[in-house]
C-alpha cells in the first residue's frame, strides 16, 4: 500500500495507492461482527486539535497502518522514512516492511516525566477513569467527520461532545482528534480495531506524553466480553500473573473461553508509550455506581447510536448499562422496560446460550435487580441460588500493578473514597468461582409478541411519563435555585438535571464549606409500579441516591422547597395534584 499525505494547517489528507497483493476484503476483528467489508474510497482524513504540534515519524506511521491495517498487505509505502527499531519492530510482529528507512531517524522514546493520557470514550468506565486520574491529565477524544449515510448510522457522536465539554468545564484539559478513516469501508460507517489509539499516536509529541490509559475495567482485563461464535464450557476469572506487572494473556484469549481479542495496545511501547488502567480493579458493576453518585450521572455514555441524549434503547450495551444504574440507585426496573428489549430479536438473542456476552456482569444484574417481568424473575431466582457476586460492587486490590507508579498513590486514594476494596476472602472467591450457566426461559408466543423493529430513539420508549416530569424539571429549575438560597441553611444545590431516560429530575446537592461528591436527590412520577421514596408530595416522589446521607431534618427542608415551588403550579401538572 502506497499512502500519498497532503497537510493542510492542522488537517491531514491521506491518498491510498494499494499494492497487487493488498486485500480488498477484510473482516472486524470484534468478536460481536463476523461479516466481511471492503475497501471502495481512496482518501481520509485527520483533523487535529489546536494544542497539535509536531508528530513524530514512527507514531505517525503507526497511526497510518492502524487505520488501514485490514487492506495493507506486505508493504506500507510512506513519503517520510521511520527508524531503523521501529521498521525492525513492524517487520517482526506485523510483517509488514516500510519502505522509508532512516537510520539518522531516532525512534520515539519514553520521556523522562510522567506526563499522562486517557483514551476518553464519553461512556461510563473511562468516565470513571477521569474521576480518579490526576487533574492535569490529558483526555484524548475521538471523534468522527461524518458523512451522508443512512439514518442509523454511527457516526454523530453528540452525547460524546457533551460528555467532553462537560470534562472539560471541570477543569480537565481535552484535545479532541477527528478523522473519517471508517468511509474507506462498505458497509459505512465500519470501524474495525482499537481506534482510540489513533488520538495519542498523533498527539504524544506535541503533548510530551509518557502513559495511556486505555479506561479497560476489570471486566474486559481479567475476564472476557463478547463471544462471537465462540462455544463456552466455563466463565471464570483469570487473575494476574503471580510474578511481574502485566495484564493477562493480553491480545489473547480471556475470560473462561471467551474469543481472543486484539486490542494492540503494543503499538504504544514501539513508539515510547507505557500502557496503564486505572479502572482494571474496577468492574462495569463499580463503574456504573461510581457515575451515578457523581456530577456525570446523565452526562456519559458512549453508544454510537442516535438517541434523544439518553440510553439508545437498541443496543445490549446501553441495555446493561442502564440495568446497572437501576440496581445501584435501588430502582425497581419496569417489566415493560424489560419488556421492549426482549421484543427486539437481536437483543433477546443474548439469553440464547447459558453463557452471555459479559456472563458474569449479567449473572449479578440478575441476582440484584427488581423487575416483575416474567423473564426476568426466572433468571433471578437462578442466579440467586448461585455465588454471591456483589465483590463486583468493589475494588479488585491486585490490579494496583496495572496503575502508573508515579500516580498511583492518587488514583488509590480516589477509589478509596468511593468504594471499599475486597477483602481478601473476596478476592479468592472471585478468582475461584466458577459462574454457573443461566437456562433463560423459552419464549412463549403468547407472552413474546411480534418481533419489534429498531424502536424510535429516545424518551418515548420508557414507560413513565415523560411530559408530567418534563413539567416537574421545568418548575424546579426556575424556582427552586432562589426558594433553595433563601430556606437551606448548611446546604447549596448546584444543578437541577433531567434524565429522559428514566425519566427523572435528579438534585445536586452539595454541604456548605466540605468537599467530596453532591448528594443526589431524585424527584420522580409515582406511576405504574412501586419504588421506594423518602417523601411524597401528591404523585411526585422524592428518594435519595445511592449512598446519600441527608438528615431527617434537611429532608424536610427540601420537602417544604418542593412544595413551595410545585404547589402553585400544580395545575400545570397533570391530574392537578395537591401538593
Amino acid at each position: 500500500m502506497k499512502v500519498e499525505i497532503e497537510v493542510r494547517d492542522r488537517t491531514f489528507f491521506y491518498r491510498l495507492r494499494p499494492d497487487p497483493d493488498d486485500p480488498e476484503k477484510a473482516r472486524r476483528e470484534f468478536k460481536d461482527s463476523p461479516d466481511p467489508f471492503r475497501l471502495v474510497h481512496r482518501e481520509y482524513r485527520m483533523a487535529l486539535p489546536e494544542t497539535f504540534k509536531t508528530i513524530h515519524p514512527d507514531a505517525h506511521a503507526a497511526a497510518v497502518w492502524l487505520a488501514l491495517k485490514p487492506v495493507v498487505g506486505s508493504r506500507l509505502d510512506l513519503p517520510f522514512a521511520v527508524s531503523e527499531a521501529f521498521a525492525g519492530w513492524m517487520l517482526r510482529t506485523r510483517r509488514v516492511r516500510l519502505s522509508r528507512v532512516s537510520r539518522k531517524q531516532s525512534p520515539r522514546e519514553r520521556p523522562d516525566r510522567v506526563v499522562p493520557a486517557l483514551l476518553y470514550s464519553g461512556g461510563m468506565d473511562s468516565t470513571v477513569a477521569s474521576l480518579l486520574m490526576p487533574p492535569a491529565t490529558h483526555h484524548l477524544f475521538l471523534d468522527r467527520i461524518p458523512h451522508q449515510g443512512p439514518k442509523e448510522a454511527l457516526i454523530d457522536l453528540v452525547r460524546q461532545r457533551a460528555a467532553c465539554e462537560a470534562v472539560r468545564r471541570a477543569g480537565r484539559p481535552v484535545h479532541v482528534t477527528a478523522d473519517d478513516h471508517e468511509h474507506l469501508f462498505s458497509p459505512y460507517p465500519m470501524w474495525h480495531s482499537n481506534m482510540a489509539l489513533l488520538s495519542c499516536l498523533t498527539m504524544a509529541d506535541s503533548l510530551g506524553l509518557s502513559t495511556i490509559d486505555g479506561g479497560e475495567v476489570l471486566d474486559a482485563v481479567y475476564f472476557g466480553g463478547y463471544l462471537g461464535r465462540t462455544k463456552v464450557r466455563r466463565w471464570r476469572m483469570r487473575p494476574p500473573p503471580a510474578d511481574g506487572r502485566g495484564l493477562p494473556e493480553r491480545d489473547g484469549a480471556r475470560g473462561g473461553d471467551a474469543a481472543p481479542r486484539t486490542d494492540h495496545w503494543d503499538l504504544l511501547s514501539a513508539v515510547g508509550l507505557s500502557f496503564a488502567s486505572c479502572v482494571a480493579g474496577l468492574s462495569e458493576v463499580a463503574t456504573a455506581a461510581m457515575v451515578a453518585r457523581s456530577r456525570m450521572r446523565g452526562k456519559s455514555f458512549s453508544c454510537y447510536y442516535p438517541s434523544a441524549e439518553s440510553f439508545c434503547m437498541r443496543c445490549d450495551k446501553c441495555f446493561k448499562k442502564l440495568l446497572l444504574r437501576h440496581i445501584a440507585e435501588g430502582t425497581e426496573v419496569p417489566a415493560a422496560l424489560f419488556g421492549h428489549f426482549l421484543g427486539i430479536p437481536y437483543l433477546a438473542a443474548i439469553f440464547s446460550r447459558p453463557y452471555f456476552d459479559w456472563h458474569h456482569v449479567w449473572y449479578y444484574v440478575f441476582q440484584k435487580m427488581r423487575c416483575r417481568h416474567w423473564f426476568a424473575r426466572e433468571l433471578h431466582r437462578q442466579a440467586r441460588e448461585g455465588p454471591d457476586l456483589s465483590c463486583l460492587e468493589k475494588w479488585y486490590p491486585k490490579a494496583l500493578r496495572e496503575l502508573e507508579p508515579a500516580y498511583a498513590e492518587v488514583v488509590v486514594e480516589a477509589i478509596s473514597r468511593r468504594v471499599p476494596a475486597m477483602t481478601s476472602a473476596e478476592v479468592a472467591l472471585l478468582e475461584g468461582v466458577d459462574v454457573p450457566p443461566l437456562h433463560a426461559p423459552r419464549m412463549k408466543e403468547a407472552r413474546k409478541g411480534p418481533a419489534a423493529p429498531a424502536p424510535t430513539p429516545g424518551p418515548q420508549a420508557f414507560p413513565p411519563p415523560l411530559a408530567e416530569i418534563q413539567a416537574v424539571f421545568d418548575l424546579l429549575r426556575a424556582g427552586l435555585p432562589s426558594e433553595a438560597k433563601s430556606r437551606w441553611k448548611a446546604h447549596r444545590l448546584d444543578e437541577v438535571v433531567l434524565d429522559p431516560s428514566d425519566p427523572v429530575v435528579w438534585l445536586r446537592i452539595s454541604r456548605v464549606g466540605a468537599k467530596g461528591d453532591p448528594a443526589l436527590v431524585r424527584v420522580f412520577w409515582i406511576g405504574g409500579f412501586e419504588d421506594r421514596f423518602a417523601a411524597r408530595l401528591g404523585p411526585v416522589g422524592v428518594s435519595l441516591g445511592a449512598e446519600c446521607v441527608i438528615d431527617d431534618a434537611f429532608l424536610a427542608e427540601i420537602r417544604l422547597s418542593l412544595a413551595a415551588v410545585l404547589g402553585p403550579a400544580a395545575e400545570k401538572l397533570a391530574g392537578r395534584p395537591r401538593l
